[in-house]
């Protein structure tokens, strides 16, 4: 009887032990649990402030056109020049580059803007000429077509508008220079303002060029003539429409005289082409 309420109570005393470890012992599954009051962990993603983004600043070469008293003339440089040279290139008429040098191609794409749009043809840009620069495009004349049927070409008409740019320049004899000519110096000084090194007189100037036959003549070629002396000794620029235009001692003036006239049928020896 006593062994038997001693098996009991030790059986009881194991169940009350083993009760009590499992108790305090948690679950796998509660380890992992995270505690309720836990705060919350927010992933902020910070994106910096774009910066205020300014318009772009238009290229000065493409402002308006403005009179500033003094006109543009061939020689000169600077963003003004540029100025006209991008408009012109608008309007079709300058093919060159942009780089605000008034040479020759410059000039030769405002003497033709002047003529084609009733202005006064001097290649020189003024507060006129600026003003009809500034029109709007659709009252700007297209530039004329080069007519190869009545012997025009790019280079020749080039050297024409520089030529009659300088109608009515006193002849001097021995000038070379807007100042005034003598009739080699007249030339000498046009193909300069094309970049072009030539004889300055006008039997050097002979030896130049590629040879043209009288009914071949083109606007640009150069026609010689024996006046005072044997050989070449006078030489003008063939117009078109049996015209050149020279600087004459008798006339006193660079002048346009007609290849008819019976002096230089005479005296006509040839011509030459140097620009095509």
């Amino acid at each position: 009887m006593k062994n038997r309420l001693f098996v009991l109570s030790l059986a009881l005393l194991l169940s009350v032990m083993s009760s009590a470890v499992f108790a305090e012992t948690p679950s796998p599954k509660k380890q992992k649990e995270e505690p309720k009051n836990a705060a919350a962990i927010t992933v902020v993603k910070i994106v910096p402030k774009a910066a205020d983004e300014k318009p772009a600043e238009p290229d000065p070469a493409t402002l308006p056109l403005k009179y500033s008293g003094k006109a543009l003339k061939f020689g000169m440089q600077g963003l003004e020049v540029e100025k006209v040279q991008n408009k012109l290139k608008d309007f079709g008429y300058y093919r060159g580059l942009l780089d605000g040098d008034f040479g020759s191609a410059t000039f030769s794409a405002v003497y033709t803007f002047q003529s084609a749009n009733n202005l006064n043809t001097d290649g020189i840009v003024g507060e006129a000429t600026i003003a009809a620069l500034n029109l709007p495009k659709e009252k700007i004349a297209k530039p004329p077509a080069v007519d190869a049927s009545r012997g025009f070409s790019r280079g020749g008409l080039e050297v024409l508008a520089a030529a009659k740019s300088f109608l009515g320049t006193p002849y001097v004899w021995g000038g070379a220079a807007p100042g005034g000519f003598d009739c080699s110096g007249y030339i000498y000084y046009i193909f300069a303002m094309r970049g072009m090194q030539i004889p300055r007189m006008a039997d050097g100037q002979f030896t130049v060029g590629i040879p043209v036959q009288r009914q071949n003549l083109q606007a640009g070629d150069l026609v010689f003539f024996e006046t005072y002396e044997p050989g070449p000794s006078h030489v003008g620029i063939y117009m078109g429409d049996g015209n050149f235009i020279h600087a004459s001692s008798a006339a006193a003036q660079v002048t346009i005289t007609s290849l008819s006239k019976a002096y230089y049928v005479e005296r006509y020896l040839g011509a030459k082409r140097l620009v095509f």
